[in-house]
């Protein structure tokens, strides 16, 4: 505002001393016109105003877009706490420890799936499990520029005489109901029954999913046999999943089976199953209960390692900040023109 006056008082000066030509302003001479010079200054000083706020506004935002680039320890707090929480689920899921070692539950591609469900039951003889699976290894050619080569796998058997049978399911869907135990008594006179809580239901729970064998044309007989040992299995089944462990369960007992054929699908074998849960031996505890909101992490020059991967990530940010000034100054731009037409 002191800018504007300035320059509004210098231009009055310039008007008078030129015998009131100038292209910035015009005098108005008109009876009845009530003081037309103020009314023009006043103008003046307001379009003056909305121009500098619009500068300003304009320079706060590309301030905010480059500012002050550091660190976010937060984000990389964050990152780190999310890493852990994978190395405890791929240390305690999709594998099952049994008499003679571990047994693991292999997709596809031989990786090791925490996501399966596992179930295994005791045998009267020992069985011989054996079970190869891949290595990944990848080896770091220039981390600044982003070169990587991929290493040929190497292969891992894990060998376990057991006494133990162990089928997985490494995209099985599992579905889960429970109910409460509740005794409703009608009272006379009042609309509502009074209720009184027993206890809770069993925690019940269906399980979908598909056997493949694998190979084309190929039915997954060997697999097969193992689901149907365990669906018929007299006892308790022991049960590993990361879905079901959320309820502390880890021992079920199985209710009913269904095997459904899908015609053209020799190598695929449908299936479902219900069961129940044994009751926990220890109550579920809550330690945790947080909600965080993953601050974006700025890049200092010095973190900035000048690899490949950095460039195209600098490169989409510059960008982005320049396309979000671009329309930031129009939008500006056109809210003071609007402004300034009303005034």
């Amino acid at each position: 505002m002191a800018s504007t006056m300035g320059a509004l008082f210098n231009t009055l000066q310039s008007m008078i001393a030129n015998g009131g030509r100038d292209s910035n302003c015009k005098f108005y001479y008109k009876d009845g016109a009530g003081g037309s010079l103020l009314q023009v200054a006043v103008k003046g000083v307001v379009r003056g105003a909305v121009s500098e706020l619009k500068n300003e506004a304009v320079n706060a935002f590309n301030s905010l877009l480059n500012g002050k680039r550091t660190k976010d320890t937060v984000g990389a707090a964050w990152v780190e706490s999310e890493l852990k929480k994978q190395e405890v689920e791929a240390k305690e899921y999709g594998m099952m420890q049994v008499d003679g070692g571990t047994i693991y539950a292999l997709d596809d591609w031989g990786g090791i799936a925490p996501e399966a469900l596992m179930l295994g039951i005791e045998l009267d003889q020992s069985i011989t499990v054996t079970q190869k699976f891949p290595v990944y290894r990848t080896k770091v050619v220039d981390a600044k520029k982003g070169i990587y080569k991929e290493q040929a796998p190497e292969s891992k058997t894990n060998m376990v005489t057991t006494k133990t049978l162990v089928w997985f399911d490494t995209t099985a869907l599992i579905t889960i109901n429970s109910d409460k135990n509740l005794i409703a008594t009608r009272v006379t006179g009042r609309d509502y029954s009074r209720k009184e809580l027993v206890s809770n239901g069993d925690i019940k729970f269906t399980v979908s999913g598909q056997i493949t064998s694998g190979k084309p044309d190929i039915y997954p007989a060997e697999e097969m046999q193992k689901f149907y040992k365990i669906m018929q299995y007299k006892g308790i089944v022991k049960i590993n999943n990361m879905v079901l462990d959320q309820l502390g369960i880890t021992h079920i007992v199985i209710e009913n089976f269904n095997v459904s054929p899908r015609q053209g699908y020799k190598a695929l074998q449908q299936y479902t199953f219900s069961a129940i849960g044994l009751q926990p031996e220890n109550e579920i505890e809550i330690s945790e209960d947080t909600i965080s909101i993953i601050p974006q992490k700025n890049v200092s020059a010095k973190d900035d390692d000048g690899s490949e991967w950095m460039k195209m990530l600098n490169n989409q940010l510059e960008g982005l900040k320049s396309m979000a000034s671009d329309v930031f100054k129009q939008g500006m731009g056109l809210a003071a023109g609007l402004l300034e037409d009303t005034l």
